[in-house]
């Protein structure tokens, strides 16, 4: 059976570099892993450009569609599968500072095996961030 981990924390903890070294080590040691991430470069994108646009919490949850639609499709060929991000801590922090999001939808989402919250100092965090910025 596949176990779903998925990692969550801020803009810049690492969750992307994380799940790419863990995906290597399970490469070395013959386990089957796939990673999903599961907002893309076009949504941070609009999101970055339309910070308080209503329509960024649609955007979010479509990405989520399409994300459990390729984890989906990767649950007979891995035995794990690592996911940048849950629904639910985005849902957490909607209701914390109260932005519309449907409580409806909190059921529709997979619930992981394995839940990780990526943690790092804040100036770290923004330097990570500054740093991608000029790469960029």
């Amino acid at each position: 059976m596949t176990k779903i981990i998925t990692f969550d924390g801020h803009d810049g903890v690492g969750k992307t570099t994380l799940i790419s070294y863990l995906n290597r080590k399970f490469a070395e040691e013959s386990i089957s892993a796939s990673a999903v991430r599961v907002l893309d470069d076009q949504f941070n994108s609009f999101r970055s450009q339309n910070p308080q646009e209503q329509k960024n919490i649609w955007l979010y949850i479509s990405s989520w569609l399409d994300a459990e639609r390729r984890i989906d499709s990767l649950r007979p060929q891995n035995e794990i599968v690592l996911v940048d991000r849950s629904y639910l801590s985005t849902y957490v922090l909607a209701k914390t500072f109260d932005i519309p999001f449907p409580d409806f939808i909190l059921d529709r989402f997979l619930k992981p095996d394995l839940a990780i919250q990526v943690v790092v100092k804040e100036e770290e965090r923004i330097q990570r961030i500054q740093r991608d910025l000029m790469a960029n």
